[in-house]
């Protein structure tokens, strides 16, 4: 009888964790110097929602794993304008960033104007721009 308690507390435990997994989505994407084009690594990308963040890397690739709905990005890096992007999470999502660099303002204030979101469905594979 204790055998099968646990097994099927131990099948419904399977069940719940993956349907809870399948319920995140994946946001990825690169974030370039807007003059250059060259991929910016260490650049902070954060859900202000969520609080889930990553940074980038080499190459300016950065993935996060979101609940679907109202996403917020902030990208941010020293010596940059930061830029948000605001979006309804829907299905997997490919968000690059093209950010200027900026010396001077110390207001940073957020630029959305630069950020591009493409919308990609599950089967399809984001076309990343080869490295220059």
């Amino acid at each position: 009888m204790k055998t099968v308690i646990f097994l099927f507390f131990f099948v419904a435990l399977t069940i719940i964790s993956g349907y809870l997994q399948a319920q995140r989505i994946n946001v990825s994407g690169r974030v370039f110097e807007a003059s250059t084009m060259q991929p910016l690594n260490s650049f902070s990308v954060v859900d202000k929602i969520s609080g889930t963040g990553t940074m980038t890397s080499e190459d300016g690739f950065y993935s996060l794993f979101l609940q679907k709905g109202v996403v917020e990005l902030e990208f941010s890096g020293l010596n940059y304008d930061y830029y948000k992007a605001v979006f309804t999470l829907i299905r997997d999502t490919v968000v690059d960033a093209r950010v200027q660099i900026n010396f001077h303002d110390k207001s940073r204030r957020p630029r959305k104007e630069s950020v591009t979101v493409v919308q990609i469905t599950p089967n399809e594979k984001p076309a990343i721009p080869p490295k220059q």
